[in-house]
């Protein structure tokens, strides 16, 4: 009903090429569990069956603009519904003599954001993510991604788009390659995180930007729970360019039960991996001055398990008298590297 009263907006496509793919959707994911973001590409694929491939991805944005995906999967669980989700129990608040008292499960969960006016500047906010070098102005980054998630934070998900502003309010960022991700997924290699896992981190909040990747991740964490938040680096963009309400992932441990969400679990990895000297992630953030840091701190190598360790750093230095440059290696207390690529770039877009 609701494409038959909007035809119009299909721009000449049948509305009964749109209905019948969308019941073939409908079909494929009503025995199973599939995330809302899954939705947009199984409805591009059933569309290309009858219609070129540019046209069925345009056609299938304007479906979804007119049928929201949540409203294909009627059957969904609860805790993937916009509703908030139950607080996992902190250690104080659980008596001491109710040791048989149920478990509250780790959630992990795909929510959506509601309907709520976007940023009225998004085409200014979308130019500076694809615009900015995070490696070198992450200040800058911060700011924009403040304003982004601000905005989505009006979507009641105050839960899930909490961590990304607390993550951004630390200011720190792990960078991760991609080399990095799969040596880190290779070295945890468990079915679940746990939240001594997480704990490693070098810093309690934070987001990751993984080189060429496809998703956006923060975390937070305290003495009893790790949360970690993502969202698509294509629903990002998708937002500011045309006002598609984005859904992100939400997943949480507590100190009494893991997590099997992959966002924790990479997360994990990464606590791993930083505790070996020739890790491929490095640290990003800002200091006091607002200028840009690409060095870990010593407070962050304690939180890693480094002591007492010892580098050797080398660069060129200009020779004034004779005008020619030399390498100059100087030494460093701490022994996980920085950054060593002068010519390194991050856009997050």
């Amino acid at each position: 009903m609701k494409l038959r009263t909007k035809k119009n907006r299909l721009a000449g496509v049948s509305v009964t090429v749109a209905r019948a793919a969308l019941l073939r959707v409908i079909a494929a994911t009503h025995s199973r569990v599939v995330p809302y973001s899954e939705i947009p590409a199984l409805l591009r694929r059933e569309l290309r069956r009858e219609l070129p491939s540019q046209t069925a991805t345009r056609t299938a944005e304007r479906v979804l603009a007119i049928v929201e995906p949540y409203q294909l999967i009627p059957q969904r669980k609860a805790s993937a519904t916009p509703s908030r989700p139950k607080a996992v129990p902190r250690k104080r608040d659980v008596p001491a003599q109710s040791k048989a008292a149920p478990v509250t499960r780790a959630l992990d969960s795909t929510l959506q954001i509601s309907e709520h006016e976007p940023p009225a500047d998004s085409s200014t906010l979308y130019r500076m993510l694809r615009e900015t070098d995070m490696a070198r102005d992450f200040g800058s980054g911060i700011g924009v991604l403040t304003a982004v998630f601000r905005a989505l934070h009006a979507g009641q998900q105050p839960h899930v788009t909490g961590v990304f502003l607390d993550a951004l309010e630390n200011k720190f960022a792990l960078v991760v390659s991609a080399e990095g991700l799969r040596e880190s997924r290779k070295s945890f290699g468990r079915a679940q995180a746990a939240l001594e896992d997480v704990q490693n981190l070098p810093t309690t909040k934070g987001i990751v930007l993984t080189d060429r990747g496809n998703r956006l991740t923060a975390w937070r964490m305290d003495h009893a729970t790790a949360e970690c938040a993502s969202i698509e680096i294509n629903a990002l963009s998708s937002y500011l360019t045309k006002g598609v309400l984005p859904s992100m992932k939400y997943e949480v441990a507590g100190w009494r039960d893991g997590s099997a969400g992959p966002g924790l679990r990479d997360l994990a990895g990464f606590a791993m991996n930083l505790r070996t000297r020739e890790s491929r992630l490095r640290p990003l953030s800002v200091d006091g001055s607002g200028g840009t840091s690409r060095e870990w701190t010593g407070k962050q190598l304690r939180r890693m398990g480094h002591k007492n360790s010892h580098r050797v750093r080398e660069h060129l230095r200009l020779v004034p008298t004779t005008g020619e440059r030399t390498v100059v290696s100087e030494h460093s207390r701490y022994g996980v590297p920085g950054w060593t690529e002068t010519t390194v770039k991050i856009r997050l877009l």
